[in-house]
């Protein structure tokens, strides 16, 4: 089971939740200390990366240990959080080109552009460029030489993956996807980046896994350039327009907050562009029941092949590059990916959620649309019985001191005040890896 599938199993909505009239007890030097020391436990035997997953009774042990602190009180939630970033960026790998990192898989190598001395770096963005290619064929600097003029002018630090196996649609295997999810997190740990501005971007190969890594964890990206990629129907291609009758499900709807810029050829006979054309019918009907999301800006250009068209990708960038990431959307839309079938392979990240919205046991095609207006939580579940949920909350959700109420698929799930809590602030910053997208409170249902 993958980091992301573990932890969240046996916690149920009672733990950090707050009876009336009661109060956390306070946050003392005892409290601090014992926090403090989890923290570094727990980052100390997280896996050093997305490669590996946690020992099981390891977790389930300080997971424990988590349980054994809460509630926190609410005016401790901002020390807790830093306690945890520090002890999060203190352990584990950071970025060394010279040092290929070890995987299963084979060596994973990578190049890094524009990245400052040493630790510093507050402020700058990450841009995660994927180089196109396939079976035997495909090299790091190809995405270097596209992305990189953005850098310097757009505060990016610059990273570019190398492809463990040159295989068809690399970024999108188990292996492709692993290494660009730990790359980020060293890039975290070893700069003070802004984790707002992260962003994917790729052409071809490239393009496709920018399309795939978008979809399947919107959550950490500010957005994607997708260019002349594909969005895998059945795991084919197909050579007329006619044949496509769907496209790679567990992508299109979680783009929701993601804002993507791409274009393709009509005579691209390398990736062709039936499936993006596709695509873009499938986003404009989501734009219509969505007004004012599913920001996509996407043409396909009449007669170019496989090449960035005139102005691309410089045009993108300047339309991209400024924005930054919805951090706490008030609506979440996600449709379950539970077990690709394409590219194969074994080890594949299990993917639970998306943002706030969580569920222990998705099924495929499962689709969930979520919603805070006020102190209310609206859930809408189709293809799935509406079980094993998890709702995270903070501040920046809904009123924190006032009463909260779930509902799923119009019937009530709970209804109360849920009080800080460490188990919900460590296991999401463990899972995101990310300083700002921690929530503090969790309801299970």
């Amino acid at each position: 089971m993958s980091a992301i599938a573990l932890g969240f199993l046996t916690v149920t909505w009672i733990f950090g939740c707050q009876d009336p009239g009661t109060r956390p007890p306070e946050f003392d030097a005892a409290r601090k200390k014992a926090v403090e020391a989890l923290a570094n436990d727990w980052f100390k035997a997280r896996p050093a990366t997305r490669f590996d997953d946690w020992d099981d009774k390891t977790h389930a042990a300080l997971l424990a240990r988590a349980k054994a602190l809460d509630p926190l009180p609410d005016t401790a939630i901002k020390e807790v959080r830093a306690l945890l970033w520090k002890a999060a960026r203190g352990h584990g790998p950071k970025l060394d080109p010279s040092k290929p990192i070890d995987t299963h898989w084979g060596k994973a190598g990578y190049a890094l552009d524009n990245a400052p001395r040493g630790a510093a770096g507050a402020g700058l963005g990450l841009l995660v460029g994927l180089h196109g290619g396939g079976e035997g064929a495909g090299d790091k600097s190809e995405a270097a030489a596209a992305w990189n003029a953005a850098l310097a002018k757009n505060k990016l630090i610059g990273i570019y993956p190398q492809a463990i196996q040159l295989v068809h649609d690399a970024w999108c295997t188990p292996e492709g996807e692993r290494f660009v999810l730990t790359l980020i997190e060293m890039a975290k740990r070893t700069y003070d980046l802004d984790p707002a501005r992260v962003y994917s971007a790729g052409f071809s190969m490239g393009g496709t896994g920018t399309w795939w890594l978008c979809g399947r964890y919107p959550q950490l990206f500010a957005g994607g350039m997708p260019f002349h990629g594909v969005l895998f129907n059945d795991g084919q291609q197909t050579d007329h327009e006619s044949q496509i009758t769907s496209v790679q499900h567990g992508l299109i709807p979680n783009v929701r907050h993601v804002p993507l810029y791409y274009t393709t050829g009509s005579v691209d006979h390398n990736c062709l562009p039936y499936s993006y054309e596709y695509a873009a019918r499938l986003l404009d009907e989501l734009r219509k029941t969505h007004p004012g999301d599913y920001e996509i800006n996407y043409r396909c250009v009449p007669g170019l092949a496989h090449a960035f068209a005139p102005g691309e990708p410089a045009a993108a960038c300047k339309w991209l590059l400024g924005r930054k990431r919805l951090t706490f959307p008030k609506t979440v839309t996600w449709e379950a990916l539970v077990n690709p079938t394409f590219p194969p392979g074994d080890g594949r990240a299990r993917v639970h959620g998306s943002y706030w919205l969580r569920c222990d046991a998705p099924v495929e095609k499962m689709l969930v649309e979520a919603e805070i207006q006020g102190q209310t939580v609206a859930l809408k579940v189709e293809r799935h019985e509406p079980k094993g949920f998890t709702v995270y909350l903070c501040a920046d959700l809904i009123d924190v001191t006032k009463e909260v109420t779930i509902t799923c698929n119009g019937e009530q799930k709970y209804r109360g005040t849920p009080a800080a809590s460490l188990v919900a602030m460590i296991e999401t910053m463990s899972e995101f890896f990310d300083r700002e997208l921690v929530f503090d409170r969790r309801v299970d249902f």
